[in-house]
């Protein structure tokens, strides 16, 4: 029975179909210059959308059919690397950065505000428009005291309003889900994901009109060009950070923000989200008091013949749960002892098909999958999630 539920796994996570064989391919992407992990980085099957993304220590684990030649790794910052299976499976992947010339500078009228103000009011040209609907997987992992406390797998079909509509979230239509808790299930499987950059040009939506530039004042900001090989400007590196007497919310982690940005269009291509650890933060969900510790959030868009979308996103948080002053219902719903617990919560999106009508994406439903954690935790979907310590040479 385990091994029929593994298999129905890896169908759904991989729609890799009629094939009965798979290879594991896994490793760790770096810097070719700096040795440095590359967080977020797209590996894919070309021509397919069988792919994953590396994590924040640029590891990455995924299976693709037997007979498949080569995987192409890509970050927005570096260079494309089109590699055969023997090089690419479990080793270190170096990435050339596609840099001639990296400076801080300040383009002459144009502040690094103005330019991300100017490319967050290009949306509604860089973006899709109106409704899609996207096929996706979605991982969560949740640990307590770093040990693995929950594991959770969803295949759905969520619905966007693109940039004309009134809603920023991919909102789900149907899905399958598989989970280790029952409880803990309830908090992850409704959930929709949010379009980052939807979000922040709908927000702004009045400010963009009026050309209210004063609207992004609350923080600070560095600017950084990237080169192509010719010396024209190809990207723009903008980074926010949230001003140290910003007072809007009080408790609140501030934040740092790293946008990368085609310069030619200004559509931006990825942005990153860092708490700000320098300052203690609290916050509060439903009678449950957290002191949050560090959070992180990717989101990287693609391009298509009707304009950009999210193409994936991942989530990782890190908090102490006060469970002495939370309330009484909380205490007694997740039964928490009065002990104050470290808790790190982990997701990731992959849209693997778009599509401007629901009736073209397939999705059977069927009911939702409980399964015990120590069986959850062998199955080969959740490795690139789980595979955080391992070495590659």
């Amino acid at each position: 029975m385990k091994r029929q539920i593994s298999i129905l796994f890896l169908f759904f996570f991989f729609q890799i179909g009629c094939y009965a064989q798979s290879v594991r391919i896994e490793g760790q992407i770096l810097d070719n210059n700096t040795k440095t992990p590359i967080a977020f980085a797209a590996i894919k099957v070309p021509n397919s959308s069988i792919g994953t993304i590396s994590d924040d220590k640029g590891r990455f684990a995924f299976d693709i059919p037997e007979g498949i030649m080569a995987v192409e790794f890509r970050h927005i910052a570096y260079k494309k690397a089109l590699l055969s299976i023997d090089r690419a499976n479990n080793k270190k992947i170096f990435l050339e950065p596609n840099v001639t010339e990296l400076k801080e500078i300040t383009i002459e009228g144009m502040t690094p505000q103005r330019i991300l103000f100017n490319a967050l009011k290009a949306a509604p040209k860089n973006y899709i428009q109106g409704d899609y609907y996207v096929k996706t997987t979605r991982l969560s992992k949740k640990n307590i005291q770093r040990r693995l406390n929950y594991l959770g797998f969803c295949e759905g079909i969520y619905q966007c309003n693109g940039v004309k509509g009134r809603n920023s979230r991919f909102e789900q239509n149907k899905a399958n889900y598989y989970y280790s808790d029952s409880i803990q299930k309830h908090t992850f499987k409704y959930k929709g994901f949010e379009d980052i950059v939807l979000s922040l040009y709908k927000e702004n939506k009045k400010a963009f009109k009026k050309d209210k530039l004063s609207v992004f004042d609350d923080f600070d900001y560095k600017l950084k060009i990237i080169y192509d090989e010719n010396g024209e400007e190809q990207d723009y590196f903008i980074t926010k950070r949230t001003k140290a007497s910003y007072k809007k919310r009080k408790n609140m982690m501030l934040t740092i923000w790293n946008y990368h940005i085609d310069a030619k269009t200004l559509a931006i291509k990825q942005v990153e989200i860092l708490g700000d650890t320098s300052k203690v933060a609290y916050a509060s969900f439903m009678g449950m008091h957290m002191k949050l510790l560090a959070s992180y959030f990717i989101y990287n868009y693609q391009k298509s013949d009707s304009g950009y979308y999210l193409e994936n996103s991942m989530m990782k948080t890190l908090h102490e749960r006060d469970n002495e002053n939370s309330s009484k219902v909380v205490k007694n719903i997740f039964k928490l002892s009065n002990d104050n617990t470290l808790e790190e919560h982990v997701e990731m999106y992959n849209v693997n098909e778009i599509s401007f009508s629901v009736d073209s994406l397939d999705l059977n439903l069927k009911k939702d999958v409980y399964m015990p954690l120590y069986e959850m935790k062998e199955l080969d979907i959740f490795y690139p999630i789980l595979n955080e310590n391992k070495q590659y040479y």
